[in-house]
């Protein structure tokens, strides 16, 4: 495998690693808000 190859599938992995971690922490956030809404229900 030349290092061009190397070198693009490590930003791949990159972008993705990066895109889960931003997806994740929306996920947080929107658990946190549901959270909140039901404990002021109560």
């Amino acid at each position: 495998m030349p290092w061009q190859t190397w070198v693009y599938l490590l930003a791949v992995v990159a972008i993705l690693g990066v895109s889960f971690f931003l997806l994740l922490r929306s996920a947080d956030k929107k658990l946190e808000g549901i959270k909140a809404k039901s404990k002021k229900k109560k």
